[in-house]
């Protein structure tokens, strides 16, 4: 199994590598959206490989987005992150859901809601 994570830094460490030449700006330019891109569909390739769940420790949803909860308890919650930007000093880096709050480090994964069920007509 490749480790994304070493793939992902090979892949900018080759966009910011200096020895690679070009003719032009515009050469330059779609080899750089290149990578991008590349990087793009190694994030995605971990996503789906781990079933949309996406580790805590790699990156965390966006403010106030509710989203599906996996804790260190092993059960599942909906909640959203509060950020680290909290106006209230005892709210700082925690989730929160119906049933009360979670600190950070107590969610260890996570993934975005499905699209809401839209019934046909």
């Amino acid at each position: 199994m490749i480790d994304e994570k070493v793939l992902i830094e090979r892949l900018k460490k080759k966009r910011n590598a200096s020895d690679t030449k070009f003719d032009n700006v515009i050469e330059m330019n779609a080899y750089d959206d290149g990578v991008d891109d590349s990087i793009e569909i190694v994030n995605q390739l971990a996503e789906e490989q781990n079933n949309g769940w996406i580790p805590c420790s790699e990156r965390l949803p966006e403010v106030n987005t509710r989203v599906m909860c996996f804790t260190e308890n092993k059960t599942y919650v909906f909640a959203e992150y509060g950020g680290a930007d909290s106006h209230y000093l005892d709210t700082k880096d925690v989730w929160f859901s119906d049933k009360g709050w979670y600190r950070k480090d107590s969610i260890i994964a996570w993934q975005p809601l499905p699209a809401p069920y839209q019934p046909k007509e």
